[in-house]
């Protein structure tokens, strides 16, 4: 894990997961808005895992894009939903997802960076999580990064 940009009120972060997926959040314990990036095509079991961990890990926004996004909003929401007995979390912690697909990298980033502020949650912790290495994805998520972050603040 690499912290890419570090400013005043916000941290970004980069990971490449691989099989077998163990997440572990560079926050420890705060809040966190995760922008994920299948680029493997992880199985049910995998996301629904994943998920949970992130959701466990303080994720309260994903930004999802690559292969099987829907789905991985879906393993976000399930998640959340299931983090009650009787599948009523608090809305105080509720987790916001998106799906982005089809979508260039440079609006996916735009979004993860400038639109993942809700309710009463203003993130500035900021986690890129790619599942499989993806070399070009993450040249380009760089590069938006480093474009998009440069005199920026949380929204």
């Amino acid at each position: 894990m690499e912290r890419i940009v570090r400013g005043p009120g916000h941290d970004i972060w980069i990971e490449t997961l691989e099989r077998p997926f163990a997440f572990r959040s560079p926050f420890d314990g705060e809040d966190f808005v995760l922008l994920l990036v299948d680029g493997l095509g992880a199985v049910p079991e995998e996301r629904a895992t994943l998920g949970g961990e992130l959701v466990r890990q303080g994720c309260r926004y994903a930004v999802c894009a690559g292969l099987e996004s829907s789905k991985w909003e879906d393993a976000v929401d399930w998640a959340f939903v299931s983090t009650d007995p009787d599948f009523h979390p608090p809305d105080d912690r509720f987790v916001m997802t998106t799906r982005h697909e089809g979508e260039a990298v440079s609006e996916v980033v735009g979004w993860f960076l400038r639109s993942t502020a809700f309710d009463d949650f203003t993130p500035a912790n900021f986690l890129v999580l790619l599942i499989g290495s993806q070399p070009a994805v993450e040249v380009e998520i760089r590069r938006a990064v480093a474009r998009l972050a440069g005199g920026w603040s949380p929204p």
